[in-house]
Order: C-alpha cells, then structure tokens, then sequence
C-alpha cells in the first residue's frame, strides 16, 4: 500500500502540494527504509514506523519527539516483553546487535490458535515466548530493527543473508543521483537462488522504469561497493515488468523454482546471469511457474551502438571470458574520444550487459592478411604492446594465477587488481594460494590472501619468500645440529634403556610391598579391634592408606635423589643424542617419571584412567606450595607468590628461572628441544615477574621473557607479539576461588565424602579378605605372606579388583551427581555475568565442583561405558548439560572448565581430543554453544560466550575467542593474534539436506551407522561396545597383579627352606626386598614383551595394512575395527600404574622397533617422542614413513582425518634429519623434506610440503627466518 502512495504522488502533485497530513504513522509489517525515506520526502513530515500483527498488538511503536530519527527502525517496545532469540539455538538469546528471531512474551500476546482441539501452542517456547516470524535486531538503546521473515532469509554458505537489506540497498542506490543506476530501478526483490557450493546466493528481480536502460550486474555491484558487503551482491539478475504479488504482498519464497532457474556454478559466465520474464497476474498461486528467457547479446546490435558512440566504423568484436563482448576499435591517425568515454556514452545507449567488459581502440586499419581476412596475430601483437607488461616474470606468473581463479583474461589483470575487489570469495582464495605453492614451491601462509590482496602485493610476497629459499639453500651447512653421531642401537644403550622399566619401577613396586607385608605381619596381630570383622577391615585400609602415603613421600624422594645422582644440574648445551650425557639426561627424566607415577598402583587401589596424572609428585603435588617445594628441590629458581598448575609441564628444572608472582596456567615451560640430526637442545628459560602463561601454550627453550609479559593460550612464545595484558584474564584460577575457610569447612569435606563413596566397592570387596586375619606365630612374615597368597586369598584379591573397577566409577558418579545436585540447592545454578558479581556460594560452588571433577573430566566413567558413545552424552546430560543426539566424544579426556550447566551441544557434533571448554575465565562466566553439526578438532580452546553456527569447522589447535560467533558452515582453524584463521568453506551436498520436519540434516556417518542402522556392515549397538570396554576394563584391573603376586609366591616358597638369607636376622627385610625385586622385574619383562605382542597382533588381525582413502562410518566398517583396537590399546597404555609402556621406551630404538612392527617406515637412529613427556603416539603407524635420524618431540604424527564425520586416511612422510619440536603437527597428507623444522606451536596443513631446509613456526605454519636457537 505505502508502494502504491509513493508511486500514486508522481502523478498526482497538485494533491501532494496541497495535503496537510501532519504525521505517517505504519503498522503491522515492517516498513522498508527507503519506502520510509520516499513518504518522508513527498510528504514533508515525520514517518513512524510501528510493528505489531494480529496475534500481539501492538508491539513497538516510536516516541513522537524522535520517532523519525532511527532509519530503518520499528520503534521501542511498548506492551509484551521483547527479545531477539538466535536462529539455530532457540534458547539462546542473540547478543546485542545480533540479527535473530524477533520473539514477544506477556500481555497484549495472544493465548495460541484456536482449533477443533483447544488451543495451539506450538509457536510457544516453554518459557512462554512467542515466535514472530520475523527476524530482527535490537541495538544497545532498544530499538528494533526488522530485517525480515524467517523463512525468506537467504542462506549464503552459513551467513544469513537479509533479503529486505538487499532490496534497500538497491533502492537506496537507485536514488542516489550519484550513482550510476540512478533512475534505472523501479523495484526490486530479492530471492535465494541455489549455488551447488554455497547452497543459496542472492538473486533479484528488478523492474526498470519505461524508457531506460537495464543495469547489469557489474553496474549493480559497483553501485552497492559502498552499500553491501560483498557477499550480499546479487549474482543474478531477472528483469521483470512487475514483481509477483498475492494479496498485495510481494511473494519471493520459492521465485527461483517458479523461474527454473538451473543451480548456478562459479563456472557460468557473467554474462549469461541475466534473464527476463513477465510477471504473473496479481494473485496467481504460487506453484504457477513463470516463463523466462536469458538476455542474449545481439553482437550487430552492439557494433551499432559502439558505432554510434564512438564515430568509428572500423572494429572487431570477440567475447571476452566473463561472456560480455570485447571491442577492439580501429582509428586513423590519433586523437577522437578515449576508451572510457565510449563506454560512459554506451552505459546510455544499451542495456548494461550488452556493454563490452574491454575495450580498446588502436590507431591504424584493421591488419589483414594476403586473403583479406583479419590478421589475429597482428591484432594481439599490437594489444600487448599497448598495455603495460608486468614488471617481472614473476608477476606475469602471478598474473596468470589470479586471471584463472577470477575467471578473467590475463591481460585484464593488473598490479593494482585487488582480488576481493574483483570478485573472488574465501573459497576461491584457498584454491589460489594453493596454486601459488605449486607454481614456485614456496611456502606461503594459508591466510596471506586475506592480509594482502592485490597482484603487486603477492607478487613482493613470492619473490621475498623465492630469494629467502635461495639464500637457505646456500646456507644448509650452517643449520644447527651436532656433526657428532651416536646410534641408538649401541649394547650398552639398549640396556640402559631398559633400567626404568625393568629394574627401577619394579624396585619401586618391592619397596611397596615390602612396606606392606611387614605392616601386616607386625600390626594385624596387635589391632585392638581384631577380633570384629569391620575392626579388621579398618585396620587393612588404616594400613593400606599409610603404605601409600609413606610412598608418596619417599618416591619422590627418591626421584629427586636420582636427578641429582645421575645428571647432577642440568647444563646449557646442544649434545647428540645416545651420547653419554643425553643417556644421563634420559635416565634422569625417566627415574622422575616412574617415581612420580609408581605412588598410585597397589594391589587394592585399580588405576582409574584420568586419575593419574602426568608427571603426579605424589605428596608434593597435593598443595600448590608444596608442588613450588618439589621443583625448587630439583633446582628450579622460583619466586615468591608463584603459582604452577598442577597439569603444567616442567623440566631440566637448573634452567628454569620464574620470577615473583608468575602464574603458568597449564602450559609447557621445558629447556628441552630436539635439533636436527637426532640432537639434544638445552637452554635456559627466564620468566619476569608477574608474567602470564595461558592455557595450553609453551614456553621454547632459550626464552627470556620481561617483567609482566602475558602470553595468551594455544600460543608460544615465538609468537610474542601476540603478547598483551588482557591476556592475564583468560585465567580463573585464582579468581574463583573462595576464602580459604571455606575450602576447609566445605570443600575438603566434599572431597573426601566423594573419595569415599567412590572407595566402596573396593571396600566391600576386601570384606572376604578379612573374613580371616592371619593367626599369631612364632614366624609372623611367614605365616602373613602365606596368607596372603593362600588360593582363596587371591581369589578374593582379583575379584576385589575386577568389582572395584567395575562399580568404582558408577559410585564415583552417583556420588559426583548427588554432590553437585546439593550445591545447585544451596549455592544456585551458576549464572552468566562478570566475575565481581559472583557470589561467595558461587565461587565455593566452583571450588567444590573442582576438586571432585578435576577439569570435568568423566573419563573414568567414560571408558567404562565406551568413551565415544550416547551413555557419555546421558552423564553429561545428568551433570547439567544440554547435549543433543548422536555426538561423538573423544577417546582421550574433554575438559570443561567447570561448569556442565553453561554447556549447549547441538545434533550430530564431533570433538577431537584434548581440547578444553572453558565457561569461566578471569572476566566472568558464560554459556557455550556448540550448534548441530559442528565439529570440534583437537587441542582446541574455547573461551566463555563462543557460540559456533551450524556444521561449522572447527580445525585442530583452533582458538576460539570470548564471546565469538564462528558462522554455519564456516571453516576456522589456528591460533593467531587471540582468535583462529577462517579458511574457504568446505560444503558439500550432503549438508544441504532436509529432514522429514524440513529442518538441515546434520546427521554424519557415525551417527547413520551406530543410531539410525543405515550402515552397509553389522554395527555394535551400545551393549556390545559397553560389555566389551567394561571387559577390558576389568581385564586391565587383573592383569598387572601378574608381577606381585608371582612375587609373592616366589618368596612363600621360599622362607619355608630356611635359607640363611631368611632367616630371623637383620638382613632379612632386605633378602625378601631383594627377592620381590629380582622376581617382579623378570616378570615385568615377560608382561611387557606379551603385551606388546598382543596389540601388534590384534592390530594385524583386526585393521590390516592401512591404505588411503576415504572409511566413512556408515560405509566402511574400518572405523569400528579401529575403535575396538584402540579399546585394547590400554592394555599397555595403562601399564607401569598409568604411565605406560611407550612413555618409558620415548627416545629409544624399542619405540621404533615396535611402530615398524606395526607396520611404519622408519629409518635409522630416529628419536621418537625425544623429549619423554608424551601426550600423544602414531595412531597409524603403518601410513607414516620417517627418513634417518629423524626427531619428534611432543608433536603430532595423525594420519586420519575426521571432517566433520568423515573419516579419512592419508600418508605422512619425514625427510632425513628433520625436526618435530613439541606442540607441532602435521595434518594428514602433509610431508616435510631433509633437514627441515617445525618449531613449537606449529601446524602444517593437509597437502601441504615443507621444502628442504626449511624452518616453520605458526598455527598454521609461517616460514621462521630467525634464529631457531636463540628466540
């Protein structure tokens, strides 16, 4: 109707001059600006726009003072409460300025539909809210700004797109009297039309006044280059002689179906993405489909008019690549009008498609052969000599590359030509760089595009990084690396190798039962509640919680003791490796390692996965100021007031130098690094004073840090400028913490009632144990080890164990459930808001929760229930959590940080391993939401406030800032300058599929296979997979008592023979040391040796040689295989009290020997895992190929990739004498050359090749030209 006013005035003006409407006020639908803007002019008076509808009226309306004042607004709301909710989370509000569903809750809203049934409310949340319909947003005073209709949005490859703002824009510009369609456009609407990889794009329907020219789409874009972003350029054009209508409302919901329009491509030309067609009578049903035509070019129509522009008659017409025409105009002699003025005459003359996209004029006759025809090597001849010539080859090559991906002529790229500029998105910008990389070999970052977007800029960019590669070249001799070699099959190394494993855990393990067999041979007979089955049973575990205790001491004792013995303090250096000092160095952090560990394994105590902890300093760990003891008793130079925490990771401690009031938040602060030619690198780290270390980031030897420097997480100090103070926020371990009281009357309480809940099954299954205490005689050990190693006895001792593991974490659970149920009651549910204004209960409920589910981790429940399936998403829900349908968890522990009930997960999500959600940071807490589809890589951090969109892509190592909004469909990875890199969209056509309830299905293979039966091989349903994990978690909980009790047996035959070395003297104690030792180490050895066996055999037998290619879950049965292996993995991964096999052979031939074994290529004299602090193995070995002497700390050698569900399979190759520092990566199907490094924090990308010599640093990679010595 305001349409009809507007274009009723023009032809009525005496009526206009004589009208004295004072005020316009708009109801109902929203009212577009530009319409506004037209009744405003015409009318000369203020335009108030409202918004209400049937079913709640009104809801906003204008203030009369202002009501004119906000372009584009509806107005305050003025009767229900009025919110903007998000378009994929219906809960969840949008934030301020966020476009979202404009939704109304409270009087004057309607009470629901009425029907033959009663009333319908299913437009209602169960929070009473009602769905509009229409999207909006509210800016920060509370105005509404309507954009549109839900089911009219535009969905450009996950960004919604506003139809309404599209139109404006147009409109806006058609006004304009600057540009240069002013006058040209009547109407527009815009409608999705379909792209086979962006899903949607913006197509319009324009209708031209009589008597003017059309515009084209490049007429368009350069009139809407100030109005639109880019992605909202229409790229398609209907001209139309009316817009479809039904009941006076403009119809564009299924436009691109009634036209036929066919899915576009990025390969159609321009030229061909204009059409006509009539418009339908008003009301015609909207099935009706609409006859179009697409604008053809009349090339003779077109030499007329260039003609008539130009005066010259002489030319030659050609299409150009873009499909428009190409006009090359012949003149005699020289002067007559410039190329730019014909074509600003012919912009007057003829529809804007029929314009030629290039045009030339050239002095002299057209050249013509001997038969009279035109010379077109003569022609071309003389257009390359009237443009300019790039000024070097290589900015020719660089040329060529933009020319083909804008799909343009080469001699229409210039130095200047910007790329976005020119048309090209994300996705085309990912393809370009590839190109570049292969075109000169040359490393260049994957997001340099973004940064530097012109021909010239790149072009500076390539010769910089080719002459860098030539200057490398020259110097590969002088790359770092000791000359001297040692090989890592020397005699003597392999049996020094040896000595953690078998001889020095097993020392350990005699000196606990030694402890414990004594214990209870001199204190059973003299419990004062002996005679009482619960007085024995609490006299065992009294002895059992001192045995532990005493070697929760005297362990780490004894692993300081041997630092100090075998490597003395630790010495700046570069030493080759299995040379006498490296040996030293290995023995020494291994002996940390073991008898850091060995504290936590006894025979009443199953090792819970995620209890352990890597590098636990018994006792010394239990308290912050006791863990600064531990590490300034190793010669780490620690200030006052510094916190470490516990899951930090420290090393070659002499080096380490920490100033006051540091705090490393979880990170890796180790003098250690590998160099190249299996080389040992330490160098002394120095941190200033109140310095910050975030979250998962690493500080590289050889790092001198000043006073106050913060580090933020998922970062390194090679990326110091990334450094800034706001940095110190993300932490929040010291400001949710209560008063100290309160961790004594509550917290420590809690604590132990969870301890002990969890404990009882283990309890109840020692009750048979002391059904009988042994008698009193005259030879107590003797009589208490025959005992103990009676039949019955043992019987008990692994039922014991197999019943603990089993109920153990179900108690722990419940106990877990109840707990935080209590403080929900008491303290409240926690709240979104800063930290100021979090209340003391909240801040104990926070503590409490803490310290009885350390970072969230339910891993010991996980792994008894199969980590990666429904029954995790069951106790998460428990726990407070929103989690959708058929989500895959890691295998290895999420954490969450800490609360469950700030945690949204939609459908169909994936999580890689390790990586941490933190709802709570330094500035307060927020929900996170992770939307359908999505998946989330490994290591990756998320902050408080992120919300991620609809199958978005969520990379490995990727950090996601506070309060982010990662989009549908978007692809991110990385860590740079406190946020991650978007990358070009990977869509596909699966993910632009319905449901039934025509919603997206974001169901991935994984959830096809295991929930919805579509896989084409027999898939374990959930009891399966649960009986078998809780199997082998029974099996692992039995299978290390092998070594005790064959010990034990060993030493009851043999005090019987009344040997002079058992006999009642002194020595004794020391003989029965001695024999537990000699016995669990030659059993130690066998186990170690049968379970290795195992899983190279299982690996055979159920995976096979690996090749490429892609195993989805719903198509291959690959994936189950896998996960049944992995399930049997923990055989050794749990072995050694949680340590591990592997992590004591780090560094040594046996790890290579035992990766070929598991069918990988590796060379010569490689250091695997060289640093000895490993979170992470080959997980498919038998696709990685390593050259000699080969390094890799810490880092990441993962041959699969799951892309949003889609499992796949690709090689991983190292060149001889390369380096893997720690925290590196390299994505599957990525290869590195001789000589190469990635240096800490780094992340080379799928397919991508690190040349020979070349040093990378960044995530993702960057070429390091510094010193990688010195940072």
């Amino acid at each position: 109707m305001h349409e009809m006013i507007v274009a009723e005035a023009a032809h009525r003006t005496d009526a206009v001059k004589n009208c004295t409407i004072t005020s316009i006020c708009n109801a109902a639908a929203a009212l577009p600006p530009n319409v506004a803007q037209q009744l405003q002019e015409i009318f000369q008076c203020p335009v108030s726009p409202s918004y209400a509808m049937t079913e709640c009226l009104p809801i906003t309306a204008p203030p009369q003072s202002n009501g004119s004042n906000r372009p584009g607004s509806s107005g305050l709301a003025v009767g229900p409460e009025l919110a903007i909710f998000d378009t994929q989370h219906p809960q969840q509000r949008a934030s301020t300025g966020s476009v979202g569903r404009i939704c109304v809750r409270g009087l004057p809203v309607f009470p629901g539909y009425l029907n033959s049934d009663g009333l319908d409310r299913n437009s209602f949340s169960p929070q009473g809210w009602f769905d509009t319909g229409d999207l909006g947003h509210i800016n920060e005073d509370g105005w509404l700004y309507i954009t549109g209709r839900t089911r009219e949005v535009i969905n450009r490859g996950g960004e919604t797109i506003s139809p309404v703002e599209v139109e404006d824009a147009i409109m806006s510009a058609a006004r304009d009297k600057s540009s240069n369609i002013f006058g040209r456009i009547k109407a527009a609407l815009a409608f999705p039309t379909p792209h086979d990889v962006l899903q949607e794009v913006v197509g319009v329907a324009v209708v031209i006044p009589t008597g003017h020219t059309r515009p084209d789409l490049r007429q368009m874009h350069q009139a809407l280059k100030e109005r639109l972003h880019q992605p909202k350029w229409p790229v398609l054009l209907v001209y139309m002689n009316d817009l479809p209508r039904s009941g006076n409302k403009l119809r564009r919901i299924g436009l691109s179906q009634r036209l036929g329009l066919e899915t576009l491509t990025d390969q159609v030309p321009a030229a061909e993405r204009h059409y006509e067609a009539l418009c339908p009578p008003v009301d015609t049903p909207v099935s009706e489909p609409i006859a179009r035509t697409r604008c053809e070019i009349d090339f003779p129509l077109v030499k007329a008019y260039i003609t008539q522009a130009s005066g010259l008659f002489n030319l030659i017409l050609r299409t150009h690549a873009d499909g428009y025409p190409r006009a090359i105009l012949f003149r005699d002699g020289t002067g007559g009008v410039s190329p730019e003025e014909v074509l600003t005459r012919l912009s007057h003359l003829m529809h804007g498609y029929l314009i030629p996209s290039r045009l030339e004029i050239l002095d002299g006759p057209i050249p013509r052969d001997t038969h009279g025809l035109i010379d077109e090597a003569a022609v071309q001849a003389t257009l390359r000599a009237l443009h300019a010539t790039a000024t070097s080859p290589t900015q020719q090559r660089v040329s060529n590359l933009f020319a083909t991906a804008l799909r343009r002529a080469p001699e229409d790229v210039t130095p200047a030509t910007d790329f976005f500029e020119s048309g090209g998105d994300s996705m085309s910008a990912g393809q370009l760089i590839s190109k570049i990389r292969q075109e000169f070999r040359v490393p260049v970052a994957g997001d340099v595009l973004f940064q530097h977007s012109t021909v010239g800029a790149i072009t500076a960019i390539v010769e910089a990084a080719i002459a860098d590669t030539k200057i490398r070249k020259s110097r590969k001799q002088d790359l770092p690396g000791c000359q001297e070699t040692y090989s890592s099959t020397q005699r003597w190394v392999l049996l020094l190798n040896l000595v953690p494993s078998v001889i020095l855990y097993p020392m350990l393990q005699a000196l606990r039962w030694t402890f414990l067999v004594y214990m209870l041979s001199g204190v059973s007979t003299r419990f004062p509640l002996r005679p009482n089955l619960f007085g024995r049973l609490l006299g065992l575990i009294l002895m059992r919680l001192t045995v532990q205790l005493a070697m929760e001491i005297v362990s780490p004792i004894i692993g300081i003791s041997l630092k100090w013995l075998v490597v003395g303090r630790y010495r700046a250096g570069m030493y080759p490796m299995w040379g006498s000092y490296h040996m030293r160095w290995w023995l020494a952090q291994k002996a940390l390692q073991v008898c850091g560990k060995v504290c936590y394994q006894s025979l009443y105590s199953p090792c819970y996965h995620g209890q352990l902890i890597e590098g636990h300093q018994g006792l010394f760990d239990r308290f912050d100021f006791s863990r600064i003891w531990y590490y300034r008793a190793l010669g780490a130079h620690i200030g006052r007031n510094v916190y470490i925490d516990e899951f930090t990771g420290l090393g070659e401690y002499d080096l380490l130098h920490i100033g006051d009031n540091v705090v490393l938040d979880h990170c890796i602060c180790r003098p250690f690094a590998s160099e190249r030619n299996t080389s040992m690198l330490l160098q002394p780290i120095s941190i200033g004073a109140s310095s910050y270390i975030g979250l998962r980031s690493t500080v590289v030897p050889g790092t001198t840090l000043p006073p106050g420097t913060c580090i933020g997480a998922n970062s390194s100090t090679w990326e110091i400028d990334d450094a800034d103070e706001s940095n110190r926020d993300q932490s929040p371990a010291k400001a949710l913490q209560p008063h100290w009281i309160w961790h004594i009357l509550v917290v420590g309480w809690l604590e132990i009632v969870v301890r002990f809940v969890s404990e009882l099954p283990r309890i109840a299954g020692l009750l048979p144990i002391v059904s009988r205490y042994p008698t009193v005689a005259d030879d107590q050990l003797r009589h208490t080890i025959s005992w103990l190693t009676s039949r019955t006895r043992i019987g008990y001792f692994l039922l014991m164990r197999i019943y603990s593991a089993l109920a153990g974490p179900l108690t722990w659970f419940l106990a877990v459930l109840v707990v935080k149920r209590g403080l929900d009651a008491c303290c409240g549910r926690p709240l979104r808001g800063p930290m100021n204004q979090l209340s003391p209960a909240q801040k104990v409920r926070h503590a409490a929760l803490d310290a009885i589910i350390p970072q969230g981790d339910i891993s010991r429940l996980a792994r008894l229930v199969g980590p990666n399936y429904e029954l995790v998403s069951v106790a998460v829900r428990m726990l407070g959590g929103r989690v959708g349908k058929r989500v895959y968890w890691p295998r290895v522990k999420l954490h969450l940080i800490p609360d469950f009930d700030q945690l949204d997960i939609g459908n169909d999500v994936v999580f890689g391993s390790r990586s941490f959600l933190v709802t709570a940071d330094g500035m307060g807490r927020e929900p996170i939401v992770i939307g359908d589809g999505t998946m989330l890589g490994d290591r990756c951090v998320v902050f408080p406030g992120v919300t991620t969109g609809t199958c978005a892509m969520v990379g490995s190592g990727a950090l996601l800032r506070r309060n982010g909004f990662y989009p549908d469909d978007s692809v991110w990875t990385g860590s740079k300058h406190g946020d991650a890199i978007r990358f070009p969209q990977l869509k596909g056509k699966r993910d632009a599929a319905k449901d039934p309830d025509g919603k997206r299905d974001t169901t991935k293979p994984f959830g096809r296979a295991l929930y919805q039966g579509k896989a084409n091989y027999h898939v374990l349903g959930l009891g399966p997979i649960v009986g078998f994990s809780s199997f082998m978690v029974a099996f692992t909980a039995v299978y290390p008592m092998a070594v005790p009790l064959a010990a034990l047996l060993v030493v009851n035959r043999l005090l019987p023979m009344e040997l002079m070395a058992f006999g009642m003297r002194w020595w004794r104690p020391f003989a029965v040391y001695g024999v537990l030792a000699a016995v669990m180490a030659a059993v130690t050895l066998v186990q170690t040796v049968l379970s290795l066996g195992i899983v190279i055999a299982v690996k055979w037998i159920l995976v096979g040689q690996r090749t490429e290619g892609s195993y989805p879950y719903d198509g291959s049965s690959y994936c189950q295989r896998w996960q049944i292996m992995r399930t049997i993995d923990i055989l050794i991964e749990e072995s050694f009290g949680g340590t591990g096999i592997l992590s004591l052979l780090t560094g040594t031939a046996y790890l290579s020997w035992f990766y070929r074994a598991m069918g990988a290529k590796i060379g010569a004299d490689c250091a695997l895992n060289a640093n000895g602090d490993t979170h992470i193995f080959f997980t498919e070995p038998d696709l990685v190929t390593l050259g000699d002497r080969v390094t890799v700390d810490d880092a990441s050698l993962v041959c699969h990739l799951n892309t949003r569900g889609d499992f796949e399979l690709h090689t991983l190759c190292v060149g001889d004498r390369s380096v893997m520092r720690t925290g590196s990566r390299l994505l599957s199907g990525a290869s590195m050359g001789k000589d190469a490094c990635l240096l800490e924090h780094t992340l080379v990308l799928s397919g991508d090749h690190v040349e020979d010599g070349t040093t990378l640093q960044g995530w993702p990679a960057e070429e390091f030209r510094g010193d990688r010595l010195r940072p």
